[in-house]
């Protein structure tokens, strides 16, 4: 199991923090990812607010998604860190499928950019068929 230095990744609760080692390895990977980069980049810890759920439409239900929690970045924050997420995992098409693995980065700072707006966060996803 990844170790989560605390400094890097925060999580909302006990029960977010003991879903961590329940999702996708990739999952846990561009979690870290995003931690650290934010971490050495702004000097603060990148919150974690949902991991799993129980709706089977969902990537959170299937262990591949994630989000993170914005209301406490400044816009700057918010845009460098979806910036460095798409710059550093990529999602291709299906032409490309199998050269690259793929991920999927939303930005949801603003209600009504998904379906089920709860409130602002930047979600993350690895694709479920190569996970």
């Amino acid at each position: 199991m990844i170790k989560v230095p605390d400094y890097i990744i925060a999580f909302k609760d006990e029960q977010t923090r003991s879903e961590f080692k329940k999702v996708s390895p990739r999952l846990q990977a561009f979690i870290l990812a995003a931690g650290a980069w934010f971490y050495f980049t702004y000097g603060k810890t990148l919150i974690v607010t949902d991991l799993l759920r129980d709706d089977p439409k969902s990537t959170h239900h299937w262990k591949n998604g994630v989000n993170f929690r914005t209301k406490d970045l400044t816009q700057e924050e918010g845009d460098g860190l979806v910036k460095f997420l798409k710059w550093q995992f990529p999602y291709y098409l299906k032409t490309m499928a199998k050269r690259h693995i793929r991920y999927s980065i939303r930005d949801e700072r603003k209600p009504g950019t998904s379906k089920n707006w709860t409130a602002e966060h930047i979600h993350g996803q690895v694709n479920w068929r190569e996970a």
